[in-house]
């Protein structure tokens, strides 16, 4: 009997073998304040048994920290779905590297930086939150909403993947800048479509 799976469930296996990755996507129901010590349990009985120690874990489907209590995502690299933050406590993303979906952390309050974040698929949503900087961000594949962010000061760090890039973040449809603390000489390292500095983001 053969198995069939898509281009797609492919290419996610080869990249998340590429990374060392473990499947975590049987813990999405479990409380996210037990996903990091899970992961470590599994990474101690994997090397028990001679395998090779995982770098951190990946997610199919979506990711909910809006009624969660969970401070930091430690070892989460990858989430192929969307990432739904609006108003949680989440302080630091940790690995998170890639959001293959969209991302929701309007109103969130304790989040300074986007840490080591450098791709989302879809649209970026920072609405009237206290983030400060942007970390290693330089994709988003629709639009990035930085309206009302008054402590955004600064780009972050640039992309180690991408280290020669003449921009430091590439947006494909609209950038929305109303009250954001970035100056115009920050947003023009932004490459985007449309430019939007009204409130309603059109």
């Amino acid at each position: 009997m053969k198995l069939r799976i898509t281009e797609q469930q492919y290419r996610l296996l080869v990249e998340s073998e590429e990374e060392n990755l473990i499947d975590f996507s049987k813990h999405r129901s479990t409380d996210p304040d037990l996903w990091d010590e899970i992961f470590e349990q599994k990474n101690k009985l994997t090397i028990r048994k001679g395998g090779k120690k995982y770098d951190g874990y990946y997610i199919n489907g979506n990711v909910n920290l809006s009624k969660s209590n969970i401070i930091e995502l430690k070892y989460l690299v990858r989430i192929n779905g969307n990432l739904i933050g609006r108003e949680s406590v989440i302080e630091d993303l940790g690995m998170l590297k890639k959001v293959v979906g969209n991302v929701n952390l309007s109103s969130t309050k304790n989040l300074k930086s986007l840490g080591n974040l450098e791709y989302v698929k879809f649209d970026l949503d920072l609405k009237n939150s206290n983030i400060e900087d942007l970390g290693h961000l330089n994709e988003v594949g629709r639009s990035l909403d930085l309206r009302f962010t008054p402590e955004l000061k600064s780009l972050g760090k640039v992309s180690p993947s991408f280290p020669n890039d003449k921009f430091k973040i590439h947006v494909t449809d609209f950038l929305m800048t109303h009250r954001t603390g970035l100056s115009d000489e920050q947003i023009d390292k932004i490459k985007y479509n449309w430019l939007s500095k009204s409130p309603y983001g059109n």
